[in-house]
């Protein structure tokens, strides 16, 4: 099974396999009235890779936030700029290997849906990014190990607060 992201929890994983569903809470995003973007968001099980490469993270994935935002409840958009919490949850399956224990997670909000991080002047972000448990930005990303969260039990949840460099 491919790894992906979704807003539902997806189907079993087939005999022998070690899934891996990992529940991401996100707040603090900025809205805007129309095309909101992409929340993109990866699961690094070690430090390899991490946070840049996407690519060799164990999960990765994407969350249309226009198509998240038109499935919600009358009254729950958040068009005045406004924070409200979305959920996309990442999945990973590995036939024949240990359900891992720990990782990090990395996302960024793509509001120009490019498929980057956008930087300006020096590298500095000038889209929202976040990091699993939340670690103080000082210059630079912070390491895998100051994002490491426990993913054990059977539906773990990291909660993540969007970071804009950019006003």
């Amino acid at each position: 099974m491919a790894p992906h992201a979704s807003e539902s929890q997806g189907s079993p994983a087939s005999l022998g396999s070690a899934i891996l569903r990992v529940k991401i809470v996100v707040s603090g995003l900025r809205w805007t009235k129309a095309n909101n973007g992409m929340l993109r968001a990866a699961l690094f099980t070690s430090a390899e890779g991490f946070p840049d490469e996407a690519p060799r993270a164990a999960a990765h994935g994407s969350l249309d936030l226009d198509e998240w935002l038109a499935k919600q409840p009358a009254g729950t958009p958040a068009q005045d700029g406004t924070s409200r919490e979305v959920v996309m949850t990442l999945e990973t399956s590995s036939q024949g290997a240990q359900r891992p224990t720990g990782g990090a997670v990395t996302l960024f909000h793509d509001a120009n849906r490019n498929g980057r991080l956008d930087k300006g002047l020096f590298g500095i972000p000038s889209e929202g990014f976040g990091f699993s448990a939340n670690p103080r930005i000082w210059t630079g990303a912070p390491s895998f190990s100051d994002c490491l969260v426990s993913l054990s039990g059977e539906a773990p949840a990291v909660a993540i607060k969007m970071v804009y460099l950019k006003p």
